[in-house]
């Protein structure tokens, strides 16, 4: 047999408690302990239900303002690097203390290396037979 969702118990269970009059205590009062305590936890999981929504919503605020921060600071960070970059030039060694990387040329490609592109003769309009 499947089990029931927390919520619909708990929903059946507040009915049973709401559903269980004065009367009926005074008639059965083998149960007034039990109803008391049985609507002491139906209270206490509520409370906790609102306590874990402020938690979410306090727990989504939080991961917002982390997103917002960390966007503001890669921008800073961008700006530091390139006052350092600027400070210390381009090509200085001192930028390897701040991990970047110091401009060093750029590597010029072999050109006797490089193989020719191999010529396509030009196609004619005339088909062949």
């Amino acid at each position: 047999m499947a089990r029931k969702r927390k919520g619909l118990t708990v929903s059946e269970l507040a009915e049973l408690i709401h559903s269980v009059t004065p009367e009926v205590l005074a008639a059965v009062p083998e149960i007034t302990d039990a109803h008391a305590r049985l609507s002491g936890m139906i209270a206490e999981v509520n409370s906790l239900w609102v306590e874990r929504a402020v938690y979410e919503s306090r727990k989504q605020a939080a991961t917002k303002r982390i997103d917002q921060i960390v966007e503001d600071a890669r921008k800073t960070a961008t700006y530091v690097r390139r006052g350092l970059s600027l400070h210390f030039g381009a090509d200085s060694e001192q930028l390897t203390a701040f991990r970047m990387k110091p401009f060093r040329g750029r590597k010029r490609a072999n050109r006797a290396a490089k193989p020719a592109k191999p010529v396509v003769p030009a196609a004619s309009d005339e088909p062949e037979s």
